[in-house]
């Protein structure tokens, strides 16, 4: 009796013949796959040229529609240009160039028109921060799941010949410093001759801090010598949340042809962020100090809070974590982490997981915290030191990703550029040049 509620069903060795439950669980593994396939299709991501298995990986992650940026960019560099996205802190545009970039690789490997081979990736990503490094290399690996692509950083913090082992494999995206890549490529342990693109992400860092400038110029001329022979170059993309003189001039120099894709809010802090700004103005060095105690033992009073307190010199970011870790021995503040350059490498990353796990409440940074990383929760900032351009207020204030409030402590020497920062909080800040202070 069974086999009148069967269905024929061909098989590889012939026709043969399923239960009627079998078929329902088949019917709603099919259904299942279609919708999916439907949904991919009707995806917003779709539109603008990106494939199933990338938005299967967006969708898993609660991706589902694109910003602004990524709106604009993502066609952009899918169409091959060379590009600068110019989009405030928090705008998604770490998935503005991965995204295209891998739909851009895997179709190349579809369409057999790539070799993988050791030491020679098709993609290079640079970071100015071993932290910033890490964190794309992480999202880059989080779309792999569907999308097949092979993924590795040399950022440091593992021995130079862990990371060899891993460029000695065949990789489709290598993320890395720029110190780091220079080392490795002077030894041959990296090759440019299979690059296809080129990511300068943070690129008006990358572009204008002393060390990192020539450094970049040198590897854009290696590239340049290293392609000529395949008369192909490879795309060129730059992130930044600013657009500085020294991003226009590198690209219109290196890449005339370039598309410069800017966000509608670049160079400013939205309104809906809803940033208050709690200036202080403090006449002596104990007045500061004072200023400093009496916050943090306020904000701790909220176990969750977090906080980043902002430095100009690592003097004053040892000297404030050395006040914090005072308070804290008496139980009057959360405790604390400390990141500046000039810590080894593994104490650094421990210093800021620490603050993104959770274990301290406040990390003393300098202006290296101030760029890229993503730490969503952050509801509060310190500035003990004003910073010395708009460039660094920006950075340092769209650490805040929602709702927080800016502490400033201001003395006689910081009135200056404090006075044009905090009139333009909400306004729009030109970065035609860097205004600096004496």
């Amino acid at each position: 009796m069974a086999l009148r509620h069967a269905t024929l069903f061909p098989g590889r060795f012939g026709a043969c013949r399923l239960s009627s439950r079998r078929t329902a669980l088949l019917k709603t593994k099919l259904s299942f796959h279609s919708s999916s396939e439907a949904k991919n299709n009707s995806s917003p991501f779709a539109s603008l040229g990106i494939g199933k298995e990338l938005i299967a990986s967006l969708d898993e992650q609660g991706i589902h529609v694109p910003t602004q940026i990524q709106n604009r960019g993502i066609p952009k560099i899918l169409a091959g240009n060379n590009v600068f996205i110019g989009a405030e802190t928090g705008s998604g545009k770490t998935l503005t160039f991965l995204l295209p970039i891998i739909e851009l690789l895997t179709r190349q490997e579809k369409e057999g028109k790539i070799e993988r081979s050791p030491n020679r990736p098709r993609c290079l990503i640079l970071a100015p921060t071993r932290e910033l490094g890490e964190q794309i290399c992480k999202v880059a690996k989080k779309l792999s799941h569907r999308a097949k692509f092979s993924c590795t950083e040399i950022v440091g913090g593992r021995s130079r010949k862990a990371e060899e082992d891993s460029l000695s494999v065949p990789r489709d995206i290598v993320v890395a410093t720029l110190g780091r890549f220079m080392e490795h490529h002077s030894k041959k342990a990296i090759m440019l001759s299979e690059l296809r693109h080129v990511v300068f992400d943070e690129a008006d860092y990358l572009f204008s801090r002393l060390g990192f400038r020539e450094e970049t110029k040198k590897l854009v001329m290696n590239i340049e010598r290293h392609v000529v022979l395949k008369d192909r170059k490879p795309q060129i993309i730059g992130t930044a949340a600013l657009k500085t003189l020294e991003v226009d001039s590198f690209f219109r120099y290196y890449c005339p042809s370039v598309s410069f894709v800017l966000s509608d809010k670049l160079h400013q802090l939205p309104l809906e962020k809803r940033v208050r700004s709690e200036p202080l103005y403090l006449k002596t060095a104990a007045e500061k100090r004072a200023a400093l105690e009496k916050l943090v033992k306020e904000i701790s009073k909220n176990e969750e809070s977090k906080t980043i307190i902002f430095c100009n010199t690592v003097d004053s970011c040892r000297f404030v974590d050395h006040v914090l870790s005072g308070l804290n021995e008496k139980g009057e503040c959360l405790p604390s982490a400390c990141y500046h350059g000039e810590m080894p490498p593994k104490e650094r990353r421990a210093s800021w997981i620490r603050f993104c796990e959770k274990d301290a409440g406040f990390l003393v940074c300098t202006d290296l915290g101030a760029r890229g990383l993503d730490i969503p929760s952050i509801g509060g900032i310190i500035m003990f030191d004003f910073p010395k351009t708009t460039t660094s207020y920006l950075h340092r204030v769209g650490r805040i990703r929602n709702e927080g409030v800016v502490y400033s402590l201001i003395t006689h020497s910081s009135r200056k550029i404090a006075e044009i920062c905090l009139s333009a909080h909400v306004a729009t800040i030109a970065t035609k040049k860097l205004i600096q202070v004496p």
